[in-house]
């Protein structure tokens, strides 16, 4: 497989200190750090430079043109003369489109590009090979292709969208198409009333989307305005399922027909043809054209058009290419003398005829046409051929001898593929293979945390996070055995004391045993943590426990929280407590089985570095957008410590939640799923948090689908529940903080199903006794979104609390100090009395 990599070169010369030369380098056979440090003797591959590009200061040369020249070891190859072409910043560039190569013999350290003007040399690189490629190391993942490319393009062709009756009253709507990254939106288009009554609206547009990567997200969301009216309800793997394209009519489009819906509703329809195109042109068929008669090629693409109206009169293109036209009647016109763009590109298969061409007409209000043809000769075809977009010359269109337009436009062909290849190819993930021992089963606290009548709820609940031991993988084995136990436990009736003698029993009154077991196999897992031959050896398990790249070991899986989620394959995850071997510390390691959480996760990661903020410290992928992020072990989430706060604690851990979420806000984030599984409290006071969890981070604005949300019960903001998508709004973290200082005062949740009421005052009135939280909880938890407070005043409001609540202790304590000295100072007054007497 070919190896790329872009670099940069800086260029010494004589008259200007420092010049910029870039190449794409590619290596054959090998992996480029491999081609650094292999140092066989033998012809061991090619040495290949493309997109090359030279750029030199001002007053460098004279020069017009100039050519470069490669040299590794003994071999060399020079570009063909190019011209310069001075630049927006006055610096002087040339790019040359030719791929260099050069047959490698012979592992060297010699590696040097000369930048020639006629037979003068102006300039020889400053940089080696080695320094150039050290300052970003290639990827072995990465080496096929270098930087990130386009694999394709989707096509969506004859648009229509059907609504039906009394969905809006809009009269112009627009479409938004979006495939992974990459999306597209049609002009706004009236709606036209047809005789079922229903509103339709017809595109005449090509929407053109690149593809970077295969993809399972796809959808399309009807705008009228800015107001949503509906999002497609199926999926692009359904539709294509239905009926599935085959080869033969792949150049002709696939008729794909969608569901649009709202609030579980279906409003209406989206139909469309649609196509993928491969970047590359069918160069075999495009050579033997002569012998395919009335045969289709391959699809045809005319973009970038600019067209310089100067006729006066209002105008549109039309373009014929055989038998097929296209027009942009519907949404590009041009009446001024400006040159205008077109926005869309314009989609057209190609028929092999004798005399093959395209016919270019504008027409305009006056009924009067401009024509030209432009044929494809030999010349153009073989460039066409060579791939990539074709830039045509200006083309001038005539009335009656008199030039009417000026066109620039830019023409490529491409192979049209089958729309299935759309869909990533169904593969199971490989999850870790965690052996049953140190597997954590998931809780169930449903009866824990929905039951209000009993006043033991804090017990009982607490009674489950009991006190840790100082080995983080003592308490993993010990909780382990005691939650495994206590599940079988509730399925079938054990004797009391065949219980005790094994693990532990699941009676309250009970105590637990079976420690010495737990000790044995802690000490155990001590030895496998601190092995050195684990550093070394090539096996990817050790005993029982798993290894990840020889460098994280898994100690243990971390349940999930013990609230309930309403989607519960949303969270697609499994977390395990793990130590790095390299540098010996403990981490969390998260293994993600959806593309989207893995990539959205690693995102805001990324962008959102702060103390607020759990540190990201290695990526793992699987491949197919999935694998393992780890991230640092900073301590225990809220939902297994917050017992252990009292009411002066609680404050300041509030205040410092929403210190982060302000973090968040400040950088036009909603994290979506505030819940106390999503902070996690470092020790030893368990004031200093951090929040983690940024699966379903979005942007302010952005559209959230709840099909892909948690919806954590007790902390969701009641607006999420009962709909299928909604816009991203920091009133909706809001909630989730309101809902999180109930629970810290309480111990209980906000409310216990997911159809929650509408007006939580009440309930907040009777669990939480201080009038001053209440009041904070109360407009945090406002039913209507908007009358909710910002972050600002929140935390305003918590600071003053926090500042009274400071004030009171310190008052506490100065009086307690002050009774103290007096009860000491009467002490010894008395035993002076008692001496003397």
């Amino acid at each position: 497989m070919p190896t790329a990599f872009t670099t940069k070169f800086g260029l010494t010369t004589q008259i200007s200190h420092q010049a910029i030369l870039l190449p794409e380098i590619y290596f054959f056979a090998l992996s480029l750090n491999h081609f650094l440090a292999s140092s066989r003797q033998k012809k061991i591959g090619i040495l290949v430079a493309k997109k090359i590009k030279c750029t030199l200061n001002r007053h460098t040369t004279k020069k017009k043109e100039i050519h470069l020249k490669f040299q590794y070891g003994d071999g060399a190859n020079s570009t063909k003369p190019t011209q310069l072409i001075k630049g927006q910043d006055k610096r002087k560039k040339a790019y040359y489109t030719e791929s260099l190569t050069i047959p490698i013999t012979k592992i060297s350290e010699e590696f040097k590009v000369t930048c020639y003007g006629g037979s003068v040399i102006l300039g020889i690189t400053k940089d080696t090979l080695k320094n150039a490629l050290n300052k970003k190391r290639p990827s072995d993942k990465d080496i096929d292709k270098g930087t990130k490319e386009k694999i394709g393009i989707l096509v969506a062709k004859k648009i229509k969208c059907t609504l039906n009756r009394h969905t809006t009253k809009k009269k112009e709507i627009h479409l938004k198409f979006q495939y992974g990254d990459g999306a597209n939106s049609t002009k706004p288009t009236q709606l036209i009333k047809g005789q079922d009554k229903r509103k339709k609206a017809y595109y005449t547009e090509s929407l053109t989307i690149p593809i970077t990567k295969i993809s399972e997200e796809f959808k399309v969301t009807c705008y009228g305005g800015s107001v949503i009216l509906g999002i497609t309800k199926d999926t692009l793997k359904n539709a294509l399922n239905k009926k599935r394209p085959s080869d033969k009519d792949i150049d002709k489009g696939t008729k794909v027909k969608l569901g649009l819906s709202r609030d579980e509703e279906i409003i209406g329809e989206v139909s469309f043809n649609l196509m993928f195109l491969a970047t590359d042109p069918p160069r075999e068929k495009m050579e033997q054209i002569e012998s395919l008669k009335d045969q289709t090629i391959g699809i045809m693409m005319i973009d970038k058009i600019k067209m310089k109206n100067r006729y006066g009169h209002k105008g549109y293109l039309r373009v014929t290419l055989v038998n097929e036209i296209a027009s942009t009647e519907n949404y590009f016109t041009t009446t001024d003398k400006e040159c205008k763009e077109c926005p869309f590109g314009i989609i057209l298969p190609i028929v092999s005829t004798p005399d093959l061409s395209i016919k270019l007409q504008i027409h305009f209000s006056n009924d009067e046409i401009g024509n030209r043809r432009i044929y494809l000769e030999k010349d153009l075809w073989l460039k066409l051929m060579d791939g990539g977009q074709v830039s045509v010359s200006e083309i001038l269109l005539y009335v009656k001898d008199n030039i009417a337009a000026k066109i620039n436009l830019k023409i490529s062909i491409h192979q049209p593929l089958n729309p299935l290849l759309l869909l990533p190819q169904v593969e199971e993930a490989r999850p870790i293979d965690v052996p049953e021992s140190i597997r954590r089963p998931s809780l169930n606290h449903q009866d824990n945390l929905e039951s209000d009548s009993n006043d033991n709820d804090r017990e009982r609940i607490s009674s489950q996070h009991s006190s840790s031991s100082p080995s983080i993988a003592a308490e993993s084995l010990e909780n382990s055995e005691n939650q495994t136990q206590s599940t079988l436990s509730r399925q079938s009736t054990l004797s009391r004391q065949s219980t005790l003698s094994k693990k532990s029993t699941l009676s309250r009154k009970s105590t637990l045993s079976g420690q010495s077991s737990a000790s044995t196999n802690c000490v155990r897992q001590r030895d496998l943590l601190s092995s050195r031959d684990l550093l070394s050896s090539g096996y990817t398990r050790d005993g029982s426990l798993p290894i990840i790249r020889k460098k994280y070991l898994i100690i243990s899986q971390i349940s999930a929280g013990p609230h309930r989620t309403v989607n519960q394959n949303a969270n697609s995850n499994r977390v395990y407590l793990s130590k790095d071997l390299i540098i010996s510390s403990e981490c969390i390691c998260k293994e993600h089985f959806l593309e989207s959480s893995f990539s959205n996760e690693i995102k805001y990661l990324k962008k959102l570095q702060s103390k607020y903020i759990v540190k990201l410290e290695d990526i793992v992928p699987y491949g197919n957008g999935r694998g393992i992020i780890v991230l640092e072990k900073f301590g225990e989430s809220l939902d297994k410590v917050y017992f252990q706060f009292q009411n002066n604690s609680i404050l300041q851990v509030f205040y410092n939640i929403c210190k982060a979420v302000q973090f968040l806000h400040h950088h036009d984030v909603v994290h979506t799923d505030l819940c106390p599984s999503n902070i996690i409290c470092a020790e030893p006071q368990r004031i200093n948090i951090k929040i983690c969890d940024l699966e379903h981070v979005k942007y302010v604005n952005e559209i959230i689908q709840f099909q892909q949300q948690a919806l954590t019960i007790g902390f969701t903001p009641p607006e999420f529940f009962n709909r299928e998508f909604l816009n991203a709004r920091f009133n909706q973290d809001i909630f989730g903080l309101g809902a999180i200082l109930f629970f810290l005062y309480s111990k209980k949740l906000l409310y216990r199903n997911k159809n929650p009421c509408r007006n939580f005052e009440n309930r907040i009135n009777e669990k939480i006794t201080q009038d001053y939280i209440s009041n904070i909880i109360i407009k945090s938890c406002k039913p209507n979104p908007e009358e909710r407070c910002g972050i600002s005043e929140l935390c305003e409001d918590v600071k003053t609390l926090l500042k009274q609540e400071n004030s009171k202790s310190s008052q506490r304590q100065h009086r307690q100090n002050s009774q103290y000295s007096q009860h000491s100072h009467g002490s010894s007054s008395n035993s002076q009395r008692t001496q003397t007497i």
